[in-house]
């Protein structure tokens, strides 16, 4: 079956992204956000808001609003539900730009990326993936039983799918305002970003990436529970593999 663009839905239609929204994920990140908010105002050069959504129970929030005091492209908005899938729904439902790029607030992401990503997006791309498995990109520190689960998940669905990303599990995602309206994002934990981008694949959209660097957080405690959120990633790993099969997309490992 063609799955390329356009040959099962209908083709996005491509605009220039003249706003981006960069959204910061937080829950009890007083002792990073202020630096991440800082970076995002010294690094990113394209028109922007940020918007914090926040679940927080510490003074994550008054340190935003000291932000947005002096910034008036920075709005905080309290979470709406609980869990990560609950942060990504509450930042899609607010949004205000052509596209929304997802940051967790503990600072691990690459914010210089960003207007990388938001370049490869003008070049008419639905949906563009911040990659620590392609060449130039890394994981560094964190878990070892996370990132081998983490790059064996990624490394064979594109394998299997012929999917346009080597890491469909981070949630560093650039995403077109129009792709988010036509995708129904169900609760499931962390892997949410997955989740939308494998709907994605198979609803045709244009995928692309660009390698980045993943750190370990400096500060505070991650919210990732590796037993918790596993099964989350084998649900949409075992989806999107019969999926495949029952579109008949060909295995990209198989000899020929």
């Amino acid at each position: 079956m063609d799955l390329s663009p356009g040959s099962e839905e209908e083709v996005l239609k491509t605009e220039p992204v003249r706003k981006l929204s960069i959204v910061v994920l937080t829950r009890n990140e007083g002792n990073s956000i202020g630096a991440v908010l800082r970076e995002i105002l010294a690094k990113v050069k394209n028109p922007f808001e940020i918007l914090v959504v926040d679940d927080s129970t510490d003074d994550t929030a008054r340190i935003v609003q000291a932000f947005s005091s002096v910034h008036s492209n920075i709005r905080l908005r309290p979470q709406e539900g609980r869990g990560y899938t609950r942060a990504l729904t509450t930042a899609v439902k607010y949004f205000e730009g052509d596209a929304m790029v997802v940051l967790v607030g503990d600072g691990s992401d690459e914010i210089a990326d960003i207007d990388r990503m938001s370049e490869k997006m003008q070049e008419g791309y639905d949906l563009v993936c911040a990659s620590r498995y392609m060449r130039g990109g890394a994981r560094a520190g964190g878990a070892s039983v996370q990132g081998f689960f983490s790059s064996l998940v990624c490394k064979s669905l594109k394998m299997a799918l012929g999917i346009n990303t080597c890491d469909v599990s981070n949630s560093f995602k650039l995403y077109r305002r129009e792709l988010l309206s036509r995708i129904e994002i169900k609760d499931s934990g962390f892997a949410a970003s997955m989740q939308i981008t494998l709907k994605s694949f198979f609803q045709g959209c244009r995928i692309a990436e660009i390698p980045t660097i993943w750190r370990n957080r400096g500060a505070g405690s991650s919210k990732f529970r590796f037993r918790r959120h596993a099964t989350h990633y084998l649900y949409w790993y075992v989806w999107a593999v019969l999926k495949g099969i029952a579109v008949r997309i060909p295995f990209k490992g198989a000899s020929r």
